[in-house]
């Protein structure tokens, strides 16, 4: 659908929309190829940034994320995953934007401001930190707002492009 609303309009840019979809589906490789094109579309997009991250070394992961935050500084999946490969490679940086990003969501989570999908990060992410208190209260709340009982995409609804969908018979 993304592809078709870009034939449609040259000048819009779905690239990142649909390295999601194709990820999602399943289909990597088409995934990094849109993945290349979002960023190639727009250096200084920070979704784009943060997916490019998920395909290469620690080292350019860690580039890519220091330039994903001088665009958006709380981009918080950004800060979560620089924290995390900080964290990997030892360093004392890690564990401070770690706890920065943990204690903000904290407080986000106290105000009923944290989505679903916030909350897991947070229960993640005081997992690792070893607060059970508040991974359990965001973990409680991810609940409440209904998350994992409605997936993104049905697994039914999905076109399969490796298996044909019906075949001819021999006449």
């Amino acid at each position: 659908l993304y592809q078709k609303l870009e034939r449609l309009d040259a000048q819009r840019n779905h690239a990142v929309n649909i390295s999601y979809a194709y990820s999602n589906a399943g289909m990597e490789q088409l995934a990094v190829k849109w993945k290349f094109r979002a960023l190639e579309r727009n250096p200084n997009d920070v979704a784009a940034l943060y997916n490019r991250s998920l395909d290469v070394d620690a080292e350019e992961a860690i580039g890519l994320m220091r330039r994903a935050l001088k665009v958006e500084s709380n981009y918080r999946p950004a800060q979560i995953r620089l924290a995390s490969l900080l964290i990997a490679k030892g360093q004392s940086e890690g564990s401070a934007l770690r706890d920065a990003v943990m204690n903000d969501m904290a407080r986000a989570l106290d105000a009923h401001n944290l989505s679903a999908e916030d909350c897991l990060r947070l229960a993640s992410l005081a997992r690792e930190a070893d607060d059970t208190l508040l991974a359990h209260r965001a973990q409680a709340r991810a609940t409440t707002l209904g998350v994992g009982k409605k997936r993104v995409f049905d697994d039914n609804k999905l076109a399969d492009s490796v298996r044909p969908t019906a075949q001819l018979g021999a006449s």
